[in-house]
């Protein structure tokens, strides 16, 4: 919500893009190869060099900072694209509210995510993990607004799911229980 213009966006696009290709190298979280906050920084800020890329505060740790030349050459890639390529500007309105307000906007939204959150948190609880870990919250988000009434079966919602970049073991961990809670 930070970022507006058209190359900006352009650039959080490939550095998103970037990030979750290593991640799912590495078998790593995403925040652990690079904060989401170092992708707007990236993105907003007027930066001349790799130098200025490991300079920013948002860039906590020494294994963020080993990846500033890529995040610069992606930075330099999205910079130049042409314009046909950049993404569209959109006003938002399509985009998914915030879980406070669903109770009211859409119940039904609202009553699958409240089933399926607290589950997600138990599985992450017992691995000894952060949830996002499990599953990123923007997946849930996304399926419990208004997806999942558009997934007939397991084999739709496991398509789903990974064509929204959940990755296979996160899959096989959470297909059953979710397809459950959202077929009561």
């Amino acid at each position: 919500h930070q970022v507006r213009q058209a190359r900006q966006l352009a650039i959080v696009r490939e550095l998103w893009n970037e990030r979750e290709k290593i991640a799912r190298e590495r078998d790593k979280s995403v925040s652990k190869v690079m904060p989401d906050a170092a992708i707007i920084d990236i993105a907003k800020n007027e930066l001349k060099s790799a130098r200025d890329v490991y300079m920013l505060d948002s860039l906590r740790n020494r294994n963020h900072k080993s990846y500033a030349d890529l995040w610069w050459e992606v930075r330099n890639y999205a910079m130049n694209l042409k314009e046909s390529d950049l993404p569209s500007v959109r006003s938002g309105h399509s985009s998914i509210p915030p879980t406070k307000a669903w109770e009211e906007k859409n119940p039904d939204a609202f009553a699958r995510f409240s089933k399926v959150r607290p589950k997600v948190l138990e599985i992450a609880e017992s691995f000894e993990v952060a949830p996002e870990i499990i599953i990123s919250p923007e997946i849930i988000r996304k399926l419990c607004w208004n997806e999942f009434e558009l997934i007939a079966n397991k084999t739709e919602l496991e398509n789903w799911l990974l064509s929204n970049n959940a990755r296979q073991w996160q899959v096989e961990l959470l297909i059953d229980e979710i397809h459950s809670l959202l077929t009561i």
